[in-house]
Parts: C-alpha cells; sequence; structure tokens
C-alpha cells in the first residue's frame, strides 16, 4: 500500500463492469509479438525469468521468485476471484516473438484484477530490455482491453482518490498501471502507449515513489 503526497482528494466513484469472455481470444498478434493466455505449463520458463534479481528490481515486492511454486502461485493469481461475473476467468498473456518457431516466453502482460479498479501488470526478461517488446506488448493488451464488452457500475474507492477527478466522478472509463519512477524504460513505455502520471505515491514500507499512471478508454469504444 502506499501513501498518497499532498492533501486529500475526493474519492473516484465510477467503475466499469468487464465482461471477460472465455476463453479470451487465444492469441494476439503484432509486427513482432505474439500473445496467448497464460497457463499453468508456463511455470518453468516464467520462473527462469521471475527468479531474475533485474527482472524483479522495480516490482513489488522485489524479491524474485524463490522457487517454480513461488511461479505457479503467482500464475494462479492471475484468475479473477472478482466480481462474481469474472470469477475464474483471466486476462493474462505471455509474449512469445511472432518470428520464433519454439514460442519462448519472453514475458508477461495483462490486467491484474478488476476490483477496486482494472490495473494492467507487465514484464520483459532482463536479456530482451530495450527492443521496444513492452510497448508493443501493452500497447495489444490495451487495445484487446477496451474491445470487450462492459457495463457501467457504481463502486467506492479509498486507493484512487481524486485521480483526474476536477468535477466530480469521472465517467470515463480508466485502466490504471503502477510504475516506479526509477524504472524510466517502463516509464517511458506507459508513455508511449497514452498512459499519462495521475498521481505519485511513496510505498509506505521502503518509501519508493510510485507513479500512478491511467489512459481513458477511447470514444471510438463505447458502442461495446
Amino acid at each position: 500500500m502506499a501513501k498518497q503526497e499532498g492533501e486529500p482528494l475526493e474519492p473516484l466513484d465510477t467503475a466499469f463492469n468487464v465482461t471477460i469472455p472465455s476463453p479470451v481470444a487465444p492469441r494476439i498478434s503484432t509486427a513482432r509479438l505474439c500473445l496467448r493466455q497464460i497457463k499453468p505449463s508456463d511455470a518453468e520458463r516464467l520462473f527462469a525469468i521471475r527468479s531474475q534479481p533485474e527482472y524483479s528490481e522495480y516490482l513489488w515486492p522485489k524479491e524474485p521468485d524463490k522457487d517454480i511454486n513461488t511461479t505457479r502461485q503467482w500464475i494462479a493469481s492471475k484468475t479473477f476471484t472478482a466480481p462474481e461475473s469474472a470469477a475464474g476467468l483471466s486476462f493474462c498473456f505471455a509474449i512469445t516473438l511472432a518470428d520464433d518457431p519454439t514460442g519462448r516466453i519472453i514475458g508477461t502482460v495483462g490486467v491484474n484484477h478488476l476490483v477496486p479498479y482494472a490495473t494492467i501488470g507487465y514484464g520483459i526478461a532482463h536479456g530482451e530490455w530495450g527492443k521496444g517488446y513492452a510497448t508493443e506488448a501493452i500497447s495489444a493488451a490495451v487495445k484487446a482491453w477496451w474491445s470487450l464488452p462492459r457495463i457501467k457500475t457504481k463502486q467506492g474507492d479509498d486507493d484512487l482518490k481524486g485521480l483526474d477527478n476536477k468535477d466530480g466522478p469521472s465517467a470515463t472509463e480508466k485502466l490504471y498501471a503502477f510504475c516506479n519512477v526509477k524504472n524510466i524504460g517502463s516509464f517511458r513505455a506507459l508513455q508511449k502507449c497514452g498512459f499519462r502520471v495521475l498521481r505519485e505515491q511513496r510505498m509506505e514500507v521502503n518509501e519508493e515513489l510510485v507513479a500512478i499512471m491511467g489512459i481513458d478508454r477511447p470514444e471510438a469504444a463505447d458502442g461495446s
């Protein structure tokens, strides 16, 4: 949990109930990447990535996965437990290279949870940094996310108080991302995908400064 910098603001109380299809589109293709849903059998390869100290440096918690069971638990945590309509489903993808016939996984991207607000998470293997893969994967996942049908609902939210909320509760659906401000590569990738900083917070445990970033759902997608 992070603590807010500055004065308290009014709560953002507009949320959206997103319908997650079962199954989600099996593959999302980009110019260089192929995104497919993660599965339990990916644990070995994901452990090789998530056990890298460099990979976990800017994540929370910072500890690399200590064993493959930790990775299996992480995979299981990507299955939504709320709201009830999405329980048992997920929107998390393994990132592979489109021109690699082995299907080697180089990272993951997806929506971590829906309640109390939707946030995107992602990570790229240390050896693949600096190639623009994060930007490409985030952009594709966000586009796929906006294409899902949804129903507007109301819910209180004490964590995201007053984010971009100048005239009362916002009626614009947002997707959020939390980024350690020291992680320049990740920060720039989010900016390239259209995310902007809404607020900065310091983590209560280690005082790390985190940027809460958000992107509005495009008006062109409002008809779904």
